[in-house]
């Protein structure tokens, strides 16, 4: 499948994303950007990286910010490792590849946020992904701990982003709690990763 058809098929599938202007315009720059004539011949490395660029000039704020650290960790290492990727001799594969530059991403993304787990920020549901599908989980099992890590959000006052300047009974009075978005964003877009590679 060409990149372009991949990308639209996950916005497709992430309908939190097309409720929100900001994210709806980062979609929008996405598609763009990989419908460039290059786009279908681009490896994996390369498409975090634009993904990066992208998300980084579209959407702003400390979400953006830290999605383009992530993403452009990521990408970085699948480049320093694609050359074994590309030897026959070694045992590394695609999703493994994958699975160590997530892990070598997150791992980078701690150094510059001070956001983690007990925060109420999009970390609740990035760390437990990362972690899940690192230790050989399937994409579904690890989409699902994203999930309940943004569920453990429900009743959690918020340390750090733009939650902690609301008040608690805005937060927690309706249907037990109201998760934090950011991290409903992460399950939000894992989501639209997984029905499309699980087709």
């Amino acid at each position: 499948m060409a990149t372009i058809e991949l990308l639209a098929k996950i916005c497709d599938e992430t309908p939190k994303l097309s409720q929100d202007k900001v994210n709806r315009r980062s979609i929008f720059g996405l598609v763009n950007e990989f419908q460039n004539d290059d786009a279908a011949f681009l490896d994996v490395g390369h498409i975090f990286r634009r993904t990066a660029t992208t998300v980084e000039r579209t959407m702003g704020g400390t979400s953006g910010a830290i999605y383009a650290i992530f993403l452009n960790a990521v990408a970085n290492s699948l480049t320093d490792q694609a050359q074994a990727l590309a030897n026959p001799s070694t045992s590394t594969n695609l999703p493994n590849l994958i699975r160590a530059s997530l892990q070598r991403g997150l791992h980078e993304l701690c150094h510059y946020t001070p956001a983690h787990i007990g925060h109420r920020t999009l970390m609740h549901a990035l760390i437990p992904f990362v972690e899940a599908y690192t230790a050989r989980a399937s994409l579904r099992d690890a989409v699902l701990e994203a999930r309940k890590g943004a569920e453990t959000t429900r009743q959690m006052a918020a340390a750090l982003g733009r939650a902690s300047y609301v008040g608690r009974d805005r937060l927690f009075d309706e249907e037990g709690g109201i998760p934090d978005p950011g991290a409903l964003g992460v399950v939000s877009i894992l989501k639209g990763v997984e029905a499309v590679l699980g087709e």
